[in-house]
């Protein structure tokens, strides 16, 4: 957050040398805000501490405990928990059990201190109250005269005295109704002998009327939509106050959304539809209309930012801890400490060959010398690997069943993978327009996933619930065969490691997600565990179009003392014709056979297709196979991203066991909430 744009700091310089201005004092604030396709709350630097993807919205609340309360979709309201992201409470009014039919939309709402909730119907016309069982405790109707179910409501509030001050867009009109539905007042914003112009921006205009709040002496301060002004008016419907389109210096207000009086009486104004350049909120003091502090922020959250609360009190300035709390990466929550090696491995890089070195021993100095010598690595590793077959780059999923569960549409797809093989899988895709972000999971089998297996291992389910497109994918009939992996052309005659077969299989998977309308496939990255880790790791350092990664414990380089670090089976790095090798550790009597003894030969290792991610960020969530020490390796890629001149794309969180637990899978869930929810920089 910024006190004023440069613009209106250079304004107000000037004016301060024709007249006296008072100095801007307001400290900066807590907003909470949705923007880009998300909910955000931002801390009082401006830093991101909380988020979650999110469909659009038009009414904001956050609640006592933390919570917060939004629209999901046309016609529900939900209450978000603050840690765990999920959907606790849910009232849906399209699915109401035996309410009216026909559309129905929700644009305002309220929480009540008797813990009901209050939902204005557009296309009901109606108010409702709904405790938390979901029932009708009261019903007030609405007078429309311009009816529409997007456009009979905008903002509604009950007040002190149990009325209820409703915003008709279409109508513009702010109405005030009795418990029985009774016009108790009523304000038709004035066009002001303008004619209305039709679009959103500062050069459309009419009365779409979005908030109004009742002051304390009686007025009503009124947020006019594409009236581009705040109007306070009293009873008898006097404008008393009011800040217009070009009132405030260097500011030009657009679609004027919400309206908030503070604790020290200044008022802040929603400024949506603006553009660049132009704030999303605006704190004003009433008596001077001194503009003391802005919010702006269009390069992070865009020109739709429709609601925007700042958070004063006590619950509000002490939320429960989250997973963006980790947005600086020495910050606090599950990604803190992540992006940096612990003291006695910083700066150092082990018996690892340097991947800023050429074949020919030359240097790497710069950025475009690492587009030569990346090109270089990736010629080595496949070659060795064995060429891909083409990618199915049309590829399209196959709907063979769909599911609803709270909140996902859960699909049973079929997808081609391989020339030779076609898999089932599971397509979960949250409620909300999209495009979303997107991960695909992939595993010995894709019910794990999706919550059908061990705990812990139910990344896909979690991160849908997150607001993420998930595939999830397995290798069922391998794993069933203990062969586990892919072979091309055929099992006993491969061409391809068949780790990297799976590579090149999650190759295609990215592009049948990325081709389904509901994904943004500039945002779509991979996750694994173990073989699952192994698969995921591959993948994405062999195919560039995935965003980013995060590695669950697969053992991240070569290490023959670990037996689950396995690469040299004949199902990974290791193949050779059957009969295969005895499964397990290398020995004198049974050695390493394939490409696998030839790697280490050479002094190749695994470090060197990490450093194929910079600058894509990845983390390795380790366990038992990934101890502290791997820094080592990953300093590596660390420096190739300082070359190309990023910082924090490489992390690594460490538990003891292989197996995955809450605090692992948080940092993987914060890991791409943080970079996945817009486009990565490359």
């Amino acid at each position: 957050m910024r006190p004023l744009s440069a613009s209106a700091r250079r304004f107000l310089l000037l004016w301060c040398g024709l007249f006296w201005f008072p100095a801007a004092v307001s400290a900066d604030h807590r907003v909470a805000l949705h923007g880009n396709g998300r909910l955000v709350i931002l801390d009082t630097g401006g830093a991101i501490e909380w988020q979650r993807p999110w469909g659009p919205i038009h009414d904001l609340h956050v609640l006592d405990n933390g919570n917060l309360m939004v629209q999901q979709g046309k016609a529900a309201v939900v209450e978000i928990d603050r840690e765990s992201k999920q959907v606790v409470w849910k009232y849906d009014a399209a699915g109401a059990e035996g309410e009216q039919s026909g559309p129905v939309e929700i644009h305002g709402f309220q929480p009540l201190d008797d813990g009901t909730v209050m939902i204005a119907e557009s296309g009901r016309r109606r108010i409702i109250e709904v405790d938390r069982q979901g029932r009708i405790v009261h019903t007030v109707p609405l007078v429309v005269e311009n009816p529409h179910p997007h456009t009979d409501t905008r903002l509604a509030r009950k007040l002190a005295s149990g009325h209820y001050l409703v915003c008709h867009e279409a109508d513009g009109t702010v109405r005030e109704y009795d418990a029985a539905g009774h016009i108790v007042w009523q304000y038709r914003v004035p066009l002001f002998d303008r004619e209305p112009a039709p679009g959103h921006g500062p050069d459309a205009f009419g009365n779409k009327v979005f908030s109004a709040l009742r002051l304390a002496g009686g007025n009503t301060l009124i947020g006019t939509g594409n009236g581009h002004s705040v109007l306070e008016v009293d009873p008898e419907g006097q404008i008393v106050w009011q800040i217009r389109q070009h009132d405030l210096p260097g500011i030009t207000l657009a679609w004027v959304t919400t309206v908030q009086v503070l604790a020290n009486g200044n008022r802040v104004i929603g400024n949506c539809h603006a553009g660049p350049g132009q704030p999303l909120l605006i704190e004003v003091e009433p008596e001077t209309k001194r503009v003391v502090w802005t919010l702006d922020r269009f390069d992070t959250f865009g020109n739709n930012v429709s609601n925007c609360l700042i958070l004063e009190d006590d619950a509000e300035t002490d939320p429960p801890k989250s997973a963006d709390a980790a947005q600086s990466a020495e910050g606090a929550g599950p990604l803190a400490g992540a992006f940096t090696p612990p003291p006695k491995y910083r700066d150092r890089y082990g018996d690892y060959r340097s991947p800023l070195r050429f074949a020919d021993g030359s240097r790497v100095r710069t950025a475009e010398d690492w587009q030569r010598r990346r090109a270089e690595i990736l010629k080595l590793w496949q070659e060795k690997l064995g060429a891909w077959p083409p990618l199915m780059e049309d590829q399209q999923l196959e709907i063979l069943e769909t599911t609803r569960e709270e909140g996902l549409s859960v699909h049973r797809v079929g997808l081609q993978w391989t020339p030779e093989n076609r898999t089932e899988g599971y397509l979960l895709v949250p409620e909300g327009p999209g495009p979303h972000p997107a991960v695909i999971t992939v595993y010995y089998e894709p019910e794990t996933a999706i919550g059908q297996g061990k705990p812990y291992r139910d990344f896909a389910l979690q991160l849908a619930r997150r607001g993420f497109v998930t595939l999830s994918l397995g290798t069922s009939e391998a794993t069933a065969s203990k062969t586990y992996a892919l072979f091309h052309p055929h099992i006993d005659r491969a061409t391809v490691q068949p780790l990297s077969m799976l590579g090149y299989a999650a190759a295609n998977a990215w592009h049948a997600l990325a081709n389904r309308p509901e994904v943004d496939s500039q945002r779509i990255g991979i996750v694994g565990h173990s073989f699952g880790g192994k698969w995921a790791m591959f993948a994405s350092c062999l195919f560039d179009k995935f965003a980013c990664a995060a590695w669950s414990d697969p053992g991240i380089v070569f290490d023959e003392s670990r037996p689950s670090v396995n690469y040299w089976e004949p199902y990974y790095l290791g193949y050779h014709p059957r009969p295969w090798r005895k499964r397990g550790m290398i020995t004198k009597e049974n050695p390493a056979r394939g490409l696998y003894p030839q790697l280490v030969a050479e002094g190749r290792d695994l470090h060197e297709l990490h450093a194929l991610m910079a600058p894509r960020p990845f983390l390795v969530s380790g366990g038992s196979e990934d101890p502290p020490e791997r820094w080592l390796a990953l300093n590596h890629t660390i420096a190739v991203n300082r070359l190309l001149g990023y910082e924090d794309r490489v992390a690594m969180t460490n538990r003891p066991e292989h197996s995955p637990n809450a605090q692992s899978n948080a940092a993987i869930y914060a890991f791409f909430e943080r970079f996945l929810i817009e486009p990565v920089g490359r």
